[in-house]
């Protein structure tokens, strides 16, 4: 994802193949990774507490990622009326913005 909205600058600034390209790819990967690094090293911490599945279940849950096994009933549970998100529409209905 990051390195597509990196070629999109690119093309948008007339950025040709070469240094400033890669160091547009490497400053779009560094983003990433610094977001990414301390919520994937408390996912890896609470892997190893005894209740540790909720977070990684609630992980799941929001950025409705695919699994298979018990991580699968993450991505494709359907909230029920008294859950959060219950109002919003399942992966696989579409939204309708007015």
């Amino acid at each position: 994802m990051a390195l597509a909205e990196a070629q999109r600058t690119a093309q948008l600034l007339h950025m040709e193949d070469g240094k400033q390209r890669e160091a547009l790819d490497a400053m779009a990967n560094a983003i990433v990774n610094k977001i990414l690094h301390a919520p994937t090293m408390e996912l890896k911490r609470q892997a190893q507490a005894a209740d540790g599945s909720f977070l990684a279940h609630a992980t799941r849950r929001l950025f409705r990622l695919e699994g298979d096994g018990a991580a699968g009933e993450a991505a494709t549970h359907a909230p029920t009326e008294d859950e959060p998100g219950a109002d919003e529409p399942s992966s696989g209905e579409e939204q309708v913005h007015k």
